[in-house]
């Protein structure tokens, strides 16, 4: 009886793995079926038929020369690699990639926000001085820091004695850093940071010339299959690149709220938004700004503006056309300064930031 039960308990197990050994052959068949030469494929279909026969009418001595034939088969195609484990999850990677940037080109697609013309919706790259380290800025726990609310403490140091020089603007690249020299070198700094020394100070190798702790801006996806399927709508954050947009960098994207749209008529009177002549207060997203609720200023004009520099200018928009303004006018270069903003430029409507963890955390409205 037991013997009985040992065979079979291995016929069921040898049937088990003469399977196996199908679908591998079955997959080699198929990953390399195109650079096999045709007396290859036909060697190998011609083992998996004799191993079905076996399974179906022949014994168990059958059933395992057949597998060790098909093995023999496989083998004989199969590439042969020197580091099979590595050369598999290299591939995973790989792939991993390609799907993640197939998914960034055509679904969602992440920005982060530099400066602080969306405050208080959303916060660009900020700064908190602080003359030394706390606990938690030490490592490794600055680290676990970081990764959940995007802070990291920070000494900028100089690496050799000088007179201290600047400041250098930045430019676009850098909207939120400004240059300084000591010597021959130069040190980029928080350009609302304050320095230990003036303009022209002897400093010595080694002084920190600024230390305080740097919040990364929030990071955001956007939606970039939105518009293709609906139009855009007031009120939402719109993303868009600046090519072609007179006035600005070429080659980089805004973020800002999408304020007029196409064959409108766009003008300020603070605090409100004015659309063909009428205060706008729909919807939710235009009216807390209008409203002046906290942290908001309400729609400003700013003289130096090349658009809407007064309560009387206006801006026609055209049927592709679109305006943009940020939600804190007061400190945003938008469409009061270069104008519509092309159809073909927008990118997407912002829907979410995902980090780093806050209180603006979430779903953006």
């Amino acid at each position: 009886m037991i013997g009985f039960i040992r065979d079979m308990l291995a016929r069921r197990q040898s049937r088990k793995t003469a399977k196996e050994v199908l679908r591998h052959a079955l997959h080699v068949r198929h990953m390399r079926g195109d650079v096999l030469a045709p007396a290859q494929s036909e060697t190998l279909r011609e083992a998996e038929a004799a191993l079905r026969d076996a399974l179906r009418h022949g014994t168990p001595a059958a059933v395992e020369a057949a597998v060790e034939a098909l093995h023999r088969a496989v083998d004989r195609i199969s590439r042969r690699r020197r580091f099979p484990a590595l050369c598999e999850n290299v591939e995973i990677v790989v792939v991993a990639i390609v799907v993640a940037m197939g998914f960034r080109t055509y679904f969602l697609q992440p920005f982060k926000i530099p400066t602080g013309s969306m405050e208080p919706t959303l916060f660009g790259i900020h700064i908190e001085e602080k003359t030394e380290r706390g606990t938690l800025d030490r490592f490794p726990l600055n680290m676990a820091k970081w990764l959940v609310t995007g802070q990291m403490y920070r000494e900028i140091r100089a690496r050799g004695p000088g007179q201290l020089t600047g400041p250098f603007p930045g430019g676009d690249d850098y909207p939120v850093s400004t240059f300084y020299t000591i010597g021959a070198r130069r040190y980029k700094l928080p350009r609302s940071g304050q320095l230990r020394f003036a303009p022209g100070d002897y400093v010595p190798a080694g002084a920190v010339l600024w230390s305080g702790t740097i919040t990364a801006g929030d990071h955001v996806f956007v939606n970039k299959i939105a518009w293709n399927l609906r139009r855009p709508r007031r009120g939402e954050i719109m993303v868009f690149s600046t090519g072609g947009i007179r006035s600005l960098q070429p080659g980089t994207h805004y973020i800002k709220r999408m304020a007029g749209l196409p064959n409108e008529t766009v003008g300020i009177r603070p605090p409100m938004l004015l659309i063909d002549g009428n205060p706008v207060l729909e919807p939710e997203s235009i009216r807390r700004i209008a409203e002046r609720r906290p942290g908001y200023h309400g729609y400003v004009i700013t003289r130096d503006a090349e658009v809407l520099a007064s309560p009387f200018d206006r801006i026609k928009l055209g049927p592709e056309e679109y305006f943009a303004l940020g939600d804190n006018t007061r400190n945003s270069r938008d469409g009061r300064y270069w104008g519509a903003v092309p159809r073909a430029n927008l990118v997407g409507p912002a829907t979410c930031i995902y980090w780093p963890i806050s209180p603006r955390w979430g779903l953006l409205r």
